[in-house]
Formats: structure tokens, C-alpha cells, sequence
């Protein structure tokens, strides 16, 4: 949880615009302005906590957690997201991603500004099946995550092993999936082991890959 403070240009900036609010909403509201008189915004003071880092996949929608208001009136965060090409946000932070990446999205509430770190992952496989023969080796991916990198798992290491970074190899023949989860979300790629040995250049283009 973190909270950064605003230069006094922003903060002069925020005032100004909250007039004007102040001012249109008194006009249709004559009510407001007694309210406005009893809780002015010079006045606030806050202690708030916000979610300090939110992760999504594209096209995915979460809600920044904002928590220990402590206000003499309710105040309403202005929200602004720094690249909206990336992710966007809603009036009450309802954060989307709209794009693969990072950025921050902001809350103004009084004098002061909350950011949170907003990293949008977009997950997409180069390949869904491969076949490979006994003791030959091929690499998998899954592109477009930022916020880590994939670690994938073998649903049968006696058929078909797997390390970390991707590096499938034919043990036996037989089946079986390498898995790789993100974000809650797994993606699985299909491998087919024949039993037939592998070619001689396998592992030779495989070390100059750097994959060993």
C-alpha cells in the first residue's frame, strides 16, 4: 500500500476544477451549497490505502481496493489511467485491459494522489500440438506476458519432460500436455511422443539455441 503526494501546481489545478463543480452543481442543487459550506475541500483530510499493484489478462476487468477512508464528508476518487491504451478505468475503479503492458492508474481524492500499478498481460501459444520422437526436443512459448515468465509443468514427465522456460522432451511413446498457468488461467499445449529415435542434429540445434 502506498500513497504519493501531488506538486501544489496540481493540487491548485484539482481546487480550481472542483469549483467549478462546486459552482454547477450548487446552481441545479441550492441544497448542496450547505453542505459545500460545512465540508470544504480544503478541509479534508484522508488516510487511505490503495491496492498497490493490479495484474489482469487482456480484456479482463478488477476493481482497485481502496480502504481506511477517513474523511469529515464522503469524498469521490477522480480516477485517471496514464496510458489508456493499455488499461482503462471507470469512475468507481473498475480497471479493464485493453492492451498488453504497464501503467499506473491514479486516484485523486482531496489534496492527495493514490497510484496503483496496472500490468496487463495478453496470452497467446506459437504452437497447440507438436509431435516429437524419442529423446528429440522442442521448445513451446506463450508470448505476451509481461507481468512474468510462464513456468510450465508436464501432465506426464515419464512421456514427455519439460523445464521451465518451455523445453519439451520425448521420453516415451505416448501423450500427454505441458501447462502453464497465468493469472488463474491455464494454457495447455498437446505433445505426441513416437516411437522412433530422434534425428542427430536434435540436441546439436538445441545447445546452439542455448536451450541446454
Amino acid at each position: 500500500m502506498r500513497s504519493l503526494k501531488v506538486s501544489e501546481k496540481t493540487k491548485t489545478l484539482f481546487k480550481q476544477a472542483m469549483a467549478v463543480i462546486l459552482a454547477v452543481t450548487t446552481s441545479l442543487h441550492p441544497s448542496f451549497s450547505m453542505m459545500a459550506a460545512e465540508y470544504p475541500m480544503s478541509n479534508v483530510s484522508t488516510s487511505v490505502s490503495l491496492d498497490e499493484k493490479l495484474i489482469l489478462n487482456y480484456g479482463k476487468s478488477k476493481t482497485i481496493k481502496i480502504s481506511k477512508q477517513k474523511f469529515p464528508a464522503p469524498v469521490t476518487p477522480i480516477w485517471v489511467s496514464k496510458d489508456r491504451s493499455v488499461a482503462d478505468v471507470s469512475t468507481k475503479g473498475k480497471v479493464k485491459g485493453v492492451g498488453r503492458g504497464k501503467t499506473t492508474v491514479t486516484a485523486m481524492i482531496g489534496d492527495d494522489t493514490y497510484t496503483c500499478d496496472v500490468v496487463v498481460d495478453k496470452p497467446e501459444l506459437i504452437d497447440r500440438k507438436i509431435t516429437l520422437s524419442i529423446g528429440e526436443s522442442r521448445r513451446i512459448a506463450l508470448q505476451g506476458v509481461v507481468s512474468s515468465d510462464p513456468v510450465w509443468v508436464s501432465s506426464k514427465p515419464s512421456v514427455a519432460s519439460v523445464s521451465e522456460n518451455g523445453l519439451v522432451t520425448g521420453i516415451q511413446k505416448g501423450s500427454a500436455k505441458m501447462t502453464a498457468t497465468v493469472n488463474k488461467k491455464k494454457y495447455s499445449v498437446s505433445v505426441k511422443v513416437l516411437d522412433t529415435p530422434a534425428p542427430e542434429h536434435t540436441h546439436e540445434k538445441e545447445r546452439q539455441a542455448g536451450f541446454f
